[in-house]
C-alpha cells in the first residue's frame, strides 16, 4: 500500500489528476458554463439526473461519500466490461448507480488513494 503525502494531497493535485481532468465535463457547474450542467449533473446516455457538480470544492467536499463511492463501483464494472475475442460478452444488468466516470476505464489506484487521502487530510484547499 503506497502512502501519499500530505503535501501532495493538495486540492490543486487532485482538481489537476481527477476532478478537473475527469470529472468536471459532465459533473459541471451551470453558474461557470452559461447554464450548462453536463450529463452526469443533469442526466443523459439513458441516466437520470444526479444533480452531483464537481467544479467547486464546496460540492466536491460535501459529496465525498458519493464520489468515493462511484469511483470504486467502477473498479468492479471494468472488469466486466473487457471482454478476450472469441469470448462472448457476460449478460450484464444495468446498476442502479453506475460507476464513475462512466464508459471509460477506471481511475488509476494512485488517483484514488490521492482522492482518498486528500479526504482523510480534511480537504484542504
Amino acid at each position: 500500500k503506497s502512502e501519499i503525502s500530505l503535501t501532495f494531497a493538495s486540492v490543486g493535485n487532485v482538481e489537476a489528476r481527477v476532478f478537473g481532468k475527469i470529472c468536471t465535463h459532465c459533473h459541471m457547474d451551470p453558474a461557470q458554463n452559461e447554464g450548462r450542467r453536463g450529463p452526469g449533473n443533469a442526466g443523459g446516455f439513458g441516466w437520470p439526473a444526479t444533480g452531483l457538480e464537481l467544479q467547486t470544492y464546496e460540492s466536491v467536499v460535501a459529496n465525498e461519500a458519493r464520489i468515493v463511492a462511484a469511483i470504486e463501483r467502477r473498479y468492479a464494472e471494468e472488469s466486466r466490461d473487457h471482454v478476450r475475442p472469441g469470448e462472448v460478452p457476460a449478460a450484464v444488468l444495468r446498476p442502479s448507480l453506475p460507476g464513475m466516470p462512466l464508459g471509460l476505464p477506471a481511475l488509476p489506484g494512485a488517483d484514488l488513494a490521492l482522492v482518498k487521502a486528500w479526504y482523510a487530510a480534511g480537504a484542504p484547499r
